[in-house]
């Protein structure tokens, strides 16, 4: 072999070897290569945390259970993009939504609930809804009574916020001067999440969050109400049911409606 051919043979493998250290870094830092836009994208990642053990699928493909040990799902190396992911369990009811992969982002769903459809668990929570439902419309008739009375209610555990004559306000005092800001009109009820992070709140058809603090999900909705779900009939009574992200609400049928609207609110109907 002339000097000239091994030469080239090391500088070949040289190169080689080069690009793979090269490749092997960039995936090692959370790279992978775009196919379909033909260059090396950070990934990001999917995690999802449910109240029981269920099966997960990401683009109708299946990618696995939830795990024994806490119901939680995490799937890293996700390329940037919108992907349809579901959550399914036989029994019980589905969740899905449209979620966003950033890259060098973990896109986190921690609060997912799913509900028994049929049999023996299915009754116990009708049993548990229609009690929350009479505690709900004990609390609506104090609200009304408010109105009645042009009372000022003040919000339980919140030391700024009033509820009077079908508004929310938050009142602001200083040594010298007070502020009152209005929140909301045209409330015909409200309930406080368990967090004391924020208040749900509705009219006759409508449903919505009010943003007291920042949350690990929506930050930039601080100090602001957000559509959650609009009714054909109307709202009887409404509550926080089992923890801070979902609520039951009466509109003649019992809905339990998710308040995380990033791609889409799963609500089921009892």
């Amino acid at each position: 072999m002339t000097k000239t051919k091994k030469r080239f043979l090391f500088y070949g493998f040289l190169i080689i070897f080069l690009i793979g250290t090269y490749i092997t870094i960039l995936y090692a830092e959370g790279y992978k290569y775009d196919f379909a836009r033909s260059i090396f994208v950070k990934t990001g990642a999917l995690s999802l945390k449910t109240n029981i053990d269920a099966d997960v699928y990401i683009d109708d493909k299946y990618v696995g259970p939830t795990s024994f040990f806490g119901s939680t799902f995490r799937k890293d190396g996700i390329l940037p993009g919108t992907y349809a992911v579901r959550i399914e369990k036989p029994g019980f009811s589905n969740w899905s939504k449209k979620i966003i992969i950033s890259e060098g982002f973990v896109s986190d769903f921690s609060h997912i609930i799913l509900f028994p459809n049929e049999g023996p668990d299915n009754e116990a929570l009708k049993l548990e809804i229609t009690q929350n439902n009479n505690i709900f419309i004990d609390e609506m008739r104090l609200i009304t009574n408010a109105n009645g009375q042009k009372k000022i209610l003040k919000i339980p555990d919140l030391s700024d916020y009033y509820f009077e004559e079908g508004s929310i306000l938050r009142i602001i005092a200083s040594s010298d001067e007070i502020h009152i800001i209005t929140i909301a009109n045209n409330v015909t009820g409200y309930s406080l999440s368990p967090d004391k992070d924020k208040i749900a709140w509705w009219n006759n058809n409508e449903l919505y969050i009010y943003w007291i603090k920042n949350t690990s999900y929506y930050n930039e909705l601080v100090g602001t109400s957000e559509l959650l779900s609009r009714y054909s009939t109307a709202i009887k009574s409404a509550g926080w049911f089992r923890d801070s992200d979902h609520i039951l609400v009466n509109v003649g049928s019992s809905k339990i409606v998710e308040i995380d609207t990033r791609g889409g609110i799963n609500s089921i109907t009892l």
